[in-house]
């Protein structure tokens, strides 16, 4: 039995509860100093930004001080994660091994959005609908007579069913199209039974979507989905920027109207019966999506906003109008029943957001759309989110810890020893903390327990010209071939755009090395499962963008190389960017300096991060980009590699390979 009240170093420590339990344990003076810190802002209610290198074991750095705060104060603890799959990793295994462990049973729980959890009046209307579709015929009768098996009628539970079926799109709701607490299956909703569940759980695991729009709801004074928990810990925090920032951003998007005009045609089939006047309305809205989506195509994914006015100023009022219409008449409709009633709610949602969306003048936002074949969306996005994000996250008195591997523009590869909130510190962090409102946190940055120096290499080929050049991306590929070779695959190609990334796939197939090498492209398969085929299948080859820089963990010799494309600079003509830099220089800072620069470190950080992932790891980085070398600001980008040997020489390559590969690198 452990000691029921153990502290956080008796717990930690060579012969302590972990050491114990687990005999691949290792005492790690940086997991210690994040776990002790974390258990301090728990008590004490502050904000705690940790910067925890790969390797540091963070998982368990905040699990353990979450669990005991849990259980011995009895306070609720919120956990959220970038990503689904360490969201299930830390309830399904982390979580309960751990409680096992610490003999402190507490009640917990993990939810996560709508879209994961099937809608029982989305299958009974499936069940009436006829589809010609046999395989979504198939996966929809499949999941009628399983899903009473489950415990959460949630999708990874339907272990026969693939994530991406299009049956879940027919068999899920939306915020727009559920009934709540007026559908008939409301009382077996397990949406809803999830939720309550959690309002009682010691801990819930929950992810950045679903706590962002917690924090929206409870800014607005509507029904949250979380209780007030007393602490929120955010792992992967690097992406609440991204994140935060498509939450407080307002879209109108031809689907979703189509969508609600589905919703709203088929309420009246069910409830009203044959109504002309509302169906020429429905067929005049739908004419109208599809002119203005038509104009779109032509004009293009480049034009400004007030070019876009411009040209189809006219179009947007004659959409308001039919929208404003149809609200008029779905109001006199409202009391024939509870789906009208609801289509009517939303219907004045919609409107109020069209008006939004379409209004020139809102401060400090801007403007900006993407098209597709035959749907576009336009977006409303804030320039400066951090006033929002603090407002809930700063004024209420809950304890806040962000971590991750990559939250600043320190050199946290080759710290010696933990830096913990120094003065000189904070301006590392800045980027981060200034994005979120977070300027009065404390702030921790840990070391790598990795010996880069002597499982890393540094290889930068002299002969590649800069990313520039008309064929940097086939020079790229013809100087990465010997080491290719050399390794039988193994290595990551990571890329900043999808455009290098299928240029680069395209010369390799020119090479005709699809046949000597296993060549996983993003987009052709689902992540997950090229994951999977990278490890078990050998002289692999994985062509990635930023998906694949992050959140990826290929621990073992099957990753030997990553080489990454180039300097990770946010396109200085994607419009929020263009706006967020335009704004910095008005406020007389250095857009390049203040904001792309460390922007594209912490990316960096990240790519670097896949190469290096356990104590007997080795490998060969390659960043390709020159300007590293060439341009000034390079030195800045160097100052944060780990402190490895470095080479222009493939020998030399070679000869560090063949050393680990003999175990004679010591």
């Amino acid at each position: 039995m452990p000691i029921p009240n153990a502290s956080i170093e008796e717990i930690f420590a060579h012969n302590g509860i972990l050491a114990k339990h687990f005999s691949y344990y290792t005492p790690r003076q940086s997991q210690i100093t994040m776990a002790l810190a974390v258990a301090n802002s728990l008590k004490e209610n502050t904000t705690l930004i940790c910067e925890a290198s790969t390797g540091t074991g963070k998982t368990y750095a905040y699990l353990i001080p979450a669990i005991r705060m849990a259980h011995d104060e009895q306070k609720q603890i919120v956990i959220s994660t970038g990503t689904k799959n360490l969201q299930d990793q830390l309830f399904q295994r982390d979580l309960p091994k751990l409680l096992n462990i610490l003999n402190k049973p507490i009640a917990y729980c993990q939810i996560k959005g709508r879209s994961n959890y099937l809608c029982l009046a989305k299958l009974d209307q499936a069940n009436n609908d006829n589809w010609q579709d046999t395989e979504i015929v198939r996966h929809i009768n499949y999941i009628k007579r399983n899903h009473r098996q489950t415990d959460w009628g949630e999708v990874g539970e339907f272990s026969q069913l693939e994530e991406n079926s299009m049956a879940w799109k027919l068999l899920t709701s939306t915020n727009d199209n559920c009934l709540a607490h007026h559908c008939e299956y409301f009382d077996d909703c397990y949406i809803y039974k999830a939720r309550e569940k959690a309002l009682f759980a010691d801990i819930v695991i929950v992810n950045h979507h679903l706590l962002m729009s917690d924090m929206i709801l409870k800014q607005e004074g509507k029904n949250p989905l979380l209780a007030d928990f007393d602490a929120c810990i955010v792992d992967e925090a690097h992406q609440m920027i991204d994140i935060a920032s498509h939450f407080y951003s307002i879209s109108f998007s031809s689907k979703q109207i189509k969508n609600f005009l589905k919703d709203v045609w088929q309420a009246n089939i069910d409830e009203a019966g044959e109504k002309e006047q509302l169906e020429q309305h429905i067929d005049l809205f739908r004419q109208q999506l599809d002119a203005l989506n038509f104009y779109f195509l032509q004009i293009g994914g480049d034009k400004s906003w007030q070019f876009i006015l411009q040209a189809l100023g006219q179009q947007f009022l004659e959409l308001k109008k039919t929208m404003s219409r149809l609200v008029s008449l779905l109001e006199t409709m409202q009391l024939i029943g509870k789906n009208i009633q609801h289509c009517f709610q939303r219907s004045q949602k919609l409107l109020s957001m069209m008006n939004k969306i379409f209004d020139n003048q809102v401060n400090n936002s801007i403007h900006w759309y993407e098209t597709y074949r035959s749907d576009f969306t336009i977006y409303l996005t804030p320039l400066d989110i951090a006033a929002q994000y603090s407002e809930h996250s700063q004024t209420s008195k809950v304890a806040w810890i962000y971590t991750s591997a990559t939250l600043s523009s320190l050199n946290n590869f080759n710290l010696l020893e933990p830096l913990f909130d120094k003065p000189e510190l904070s301006r590392y962090f800045q980027f981060f903390t200034q994005q979120l409102g977070l300027d009065n946190s404390t702030c921790l940055s840990l070391p790598s327990p990795f010996n880069y120096a002597q499982q890393a290499l540094f290889y930068h080929p002299n002969e590649l010209p800069e990313p520039a050049h008309g064929n940097f991306v086939e020079k790229l590929v013809d100087t990465s071939l010997p080491i290719l070779h050399r390794l039988q695959g193994k290595t990551f190609f990571l890329f900043t755009s999808y455009r290098a990334m299928y240029q680069a796939y395209e010369i390799l197939l020119k090479h005709e090395l699809g046949c000597e090498f296993n060549l996983l492209v993003q987009g052709k398969q689902p992540k997950q499962e090229m994951l999977e085929r990278f490890i078990k299948e050998k002289n692999s080859v994985l062509l990635g963008t930023y998906s694949f820089w992050q959140g990826v963990d290929v621990p073992g010799q099957a990753l030997s190389c990553v080489i990454i494309e180039k300097l990770p600079f946010a396109s200085p003509n994607e419009p929020v960017t263009a706006a967020k830099l335009a704004m910095l220089k008005q406020q007389q800072l250095h857009p390049f300096y203040s904001y792309q620069i460390p922007q594209a470190i912490i990316s960096l950080k990240q790519g670097i991060g896949r190469l290096i992932r356990s104590l007997s790891d080795y490998g060969v980085l390659i960043i390709a980009d020159r300007r590293i070398y060439t341009k000034s600001y390079g030195k800045m980008f160097r100052d944060i590699l780990p402190n490895m040997p470095s080479t222009h020489c493939f020998n030399e390559v070679d000869k560090f390979l063949t050393d680990h590969e003999q175990g004679t690198n010591h």
